[in-house]
């Protein structure tokens, strides 16, 4: 017996019909995939603020390295 809440109402699912079942799968399906590119996104735009990081400081380190050549 299992049970889905939609909307705060919770449905027992051994009372669904097979496309209302396969409905739930699908939005199973879907949530799962917006937790995965939710990480996904989180992931790539960390890796993008410490490249750029890295950029500016060794664009930093060239300008000292400059300096100190003059």
């Amino acid at each position: 017996m299992t049970k889905v809440v939609i909307d705060e109402v919770e449905y027992d699912t051994d009372d669904f019909t097979e496309e209302q079942n396969n409905m739930v799968a699908e939005l199973q399906y879907n949530a799962n995939m917006q937790r995965q590119l939710t990480y996904q996104l989180s992931t790539l735009k960390t890796v993008g603020e410490i490249l750029a990081s890295r950029v500016k400081q060794s664009l930093t380190e060239n300008e000292d390295v400059t300096e100190e050549a003059a």
